[in-house]
């Protein structure tokens, strides 16, 4: 696939990455300037990216800019995660994959995306928690217009 040969709104990444997923949480500093992340939160970043670069074809390289990118994002959690108090909230979930997505090499930044509805469902025994993923490149004209 060349640049910029893209058929904007054709399917170029969908990815089923399974397992328990887990939103980018706020970080907190300490006293010596560092930020912590929870264990789990890193754990299911590191799982997400794998599963996303899987997903690209043999050859990718990351879209450049003024390309914008569209997609969608299904998240299946287990249903103790939907109904628990805190659950992890929609925005939390796409900063999760935006970052594994910037990571795998999808786009070169993502600021990029642009769309992107999130939605959480609860996980069926057939299928298991985990996060679909689907992107596309649109033709951002709403975005990138300079006409008044």
């Amino acid at each position: 696939m060349t640049y910029p040969d893209f058929e904007p709104g054709r399917v170029i990444l969908y990815a089923w990455v399974r397992g328990h997923p887990r939103t980018k949480g706020s970080k907190s500093g300490r006293p010596n300037g560092t930020v912590t992340e929870t264990k789990l939160s890193l754990k299911w970043a590191g799982i997400l990216e794998e599963g996303l670069r899987l997903a690209l074809p043999d050859g990718w390289r990351p879209i450049p800019r003024p390309w914008l990118v569209d997609g969608r994002i299904v998240v299946h959690v287990p249903f103790d995660d939907v109904t628990a108090r805190g659950a992890g909230d929609g925005d939390k979930h796409l900063r999760q994959v935006w970052d594994a997505l910037t990571r795998a090499g999808l786009w070169q930044d993502d600021a990029q995306g642009w769309g992107w509805p999130v939605y959480q469902v609860t996980a069926n025994d057939r299928r298991g928690p985990g996060v679909e993923v689907w992107a596309w490149v649109t033709t951002g004209e709403l975005c990138l217009s300079t006409s008044g």
